[in-house]
């Protein structure tokens, strides 16, 4: 969630954006989420929290513009997506991006930016594991395979294997 309150010298709010790279080695960053309040004849998008085009499915707008000071210093945003749906290629670089106008007399324009990598564990949804004895083998021939891991004796010899699917 990005949050105006600690930009300093703020007059007004120009865009609030939240931003992402498609990829880890991408350069760029591209739009996934804005505010804007430069044109109030977009009553769409005018001080709304709204995705940006191609923002892709799965992701919702969250956040607010704040009326109450009139240069919108308590406004949020941020997008918000459920657990399940999230995998390993939402492991990117997120940032909030805001563009805004200084106090006056001279009324520059300025930027604001604080980004954040997002890490994505993703648990297998099944492992497999297989349990050999192999104490009564001279070479590497499976034996008996458990269906439960069962206690195993001092000097028997068992070879565990473990594999899973996390996707990508």
């Amino acid at each position: 969630m990005c949050r105006v309150n600690n930009v300093n010298q703020l007059f007004k709010i120009a865009t609030l954006k939240v931003q992402y790279k498609t990829s880890a080695n991408a350069q760029d960053f591209t739009d996934l989420a804005l505010l804007q309040n430069i044109d109030d004849t977009n009553v769409d998008t005018h001080q709304k929290p709204v995705l940006a085009s191609g923002a892709g499915s799965g992701w919702t707008a969250e956040g607010s513009f704040d009326t109450t000071n009139g240069n919108g210093r308590d406004s949020t945003l941020g997008v918000s997506r459920p657990v399940s749906s999230i995998t390993c290629s939402n492991a990117v670089e997120y940032r909030c991006y805001i563009s805004y106008t200084k106090p006056g007399p001279d009324y520059i324009s300025a930027v604001g930016i604080i980004s954040k990598e997002l890490d994505v564990q993703v648990l297998p949804t099944t492992i497999t594991k297989n349990v050999y004895n192999m104490s009564s083998l001279s070479g590497s021939l499976q034996v008996t395979l458990f269906d439960t891991i069962e206690p195993f004796y001092v000097g028997q010899t068992v070879r565990m294997e473990c594999s899973a699917n996390i996707g990508s």
